[in-house]
């Protein structure tokens, strides 16, 4: 990236699964972590990025919004029924890289939950956050 850039800035998107971990998501679907368990967190990401490239890195978090458009593993974080969707879960590539009994079973989990009232019970004040951190970022090295 360097080398094509020539010193131009590169941003990179990714997220920390240890943060993920701690979402009402991973109880329903831990293989949204799970997966991409070898990830290295933001501060070894933006340390290597820097090493490599002799630019200097900069973390910025990016807290999921309640109105995100976009549907990548986490993005229905205030809206879990999304999940029972299989047509939304079929663009999420966490769910087409597990296997379809696992996939399954905790989609049945979750709904059965949120039929039961036991999803707002346990995780409801979610409901009221205008954004989310479930480990997402982008670094910025210029």
């Amino acid at each position: 990236m360097a080398r094509i850039l020539q010193n131009g800035p590169i941003i990179i998107f990714t997220f920390d699964p240890e943060i993920g971990k701690r979402t009402w998501m991973y109880r329903y679907f831990p293989y949204f972590w799970d997966h991409f368990s070898h990830i290295p967190s933001a501060e070894d990401t933006a340390r290597i990025l820097g090493k490599c490239t002799n630019l200097t890195p900069e973390i910025i978090p990016f807290d999921l919004p309640s109105d995100l458009k976009d549907n990548f593993a986490a993005a229905a974080w205030r809206k879990p029924h999304l999940y029972l969707n299989k047509n939304y879960r079929f663009n999420i590539s966490s769910f087409r890289m597990t296997s379809a009994g696992m996939v399954d079973k905790s989609v049945k989990h979750l709904s059965s939950d949120l039929e039961s009232g036991r999803w707002r019970k346990l995780y409801g004040e979610v409901l009221h956050f205008d954004k989310i951190d479930a480990g997402y970022f982008f670094i910025l090295a210029k």
